[in-house]
């Protein structure tokens, strides 16, 4: 459960025109398989931004990806609050 007051229409707007975090810009890759074999299993569901802006408790945090010593990399959601 969130503490914070929900954002605001401009806060949503402003974290989709930043994008993901830059960590993940080096693993895209990676992220898209991780992502679509998620999605695949049902664990993720894929929705354009639009369907969902009006939301009242939306919040957007950014995806990005963390490398593991000899293991694969650990993808992350940057959850701020504001």
């Amino acid at each position: 459960m969130l503490h914070t007051k929900p954002w605001t229409l401009e806060q949503n707007d402003a974290a989709i025109q930043r994008g993901n975090h830059p960590s993940a810009h080096a693993f895209t890759e990676f992220l898209r398989e991780e992502m679509g074999d998620m999605r695949r299993k049902g664990m993720f569901i894929v929705l354009l931004y639009e369907l969902l802006r009006d939301l009242p408790q939306l919040r957007i945090s950014p995806l990005g990806c963390v490398p593991q010593r000899e293991r694969r990399p650990r993808m992350f959601n940057d959850y701020i609050q504001i």
